[in-house]
């Protein structure tokens, strides 16, 4: 059964193909998620303490004259149900089908320091030929990590963090010992 999520995605999947703006939305979409995640925005919007008027007005002052009307208007929805936690997942989940439709997929990387540009594009082409499809990168840093990276695609978790070699280098000590 799907969620909540995945069933405003998907409402929002059909009106963007109707109406031949999947590409345009699906940026709006990752936009919207962006701006969202950013740590300040999602303490308004996921603070029961805020009133969903100061949260609508919140959400006009930010995405109303930049979003298609289809896709603000399902914000607003989403909003006036009391499903604002939910909009970051429906995005990921309006995103993912975009991207099942274009033969593309988003990979999360998920690293201790920021890398260069070539690195990043190193990755993207080397998973790309691997997964036989177009791959998006989306990066977060995250210096508690202390050293290296991670990066989540299609169900798979690919770990060469610090913390996971040294687990694995303790495992392969203890077998030895």
């Amino acid at each position: 059964m799907a969620t909540l999520s995945q069933r405003y995605a998907a409402a929002l999947y059909t009106l963007a193909e109707e109406q031949g703006l999947l590409d345009e939305i699906q940026e709006q979409a990752t936009a919207v998620r962006n701006t969202l995640n950013q740590r300040d925005v999602a303490d308004v919007m996921e603070n029961p303490g805020v009133p969903r008027t100061e949260k609508r007005a919140f959400l006009q002052e930010i995405f109303a004259e930049h979003l298609h009307q289809d896709l603000f208007g399902l914000l607003s929805l989403m909003l006036n149900k009391g499903h604002e936690d939910r909009i970051v997942p429906a995005m990921d989940a309006f995103t993912a089908m975009v991207y099942l439709h274009q033969g593309r997929t988003n990979a999360r990387l998920v690293s201790a320091s920021e890398p260069d540009p070539g690195q990043i594009a190193s990755l993207q082409d080397l998973l790309s030929r691997k997964l036989g499809k177009q791959v998006d990168i989306s990066l977060r840093v995250d210096p508690s990590l202390i050293g290296g990276f991670y990066i989540y695609v299609d169900g798979y978790l690919i770990d060469r963090t610090i913390s996971k070699q040294l687990h694995d280098l303790r495992s392969t000590i203890e077998i030895v010992l």
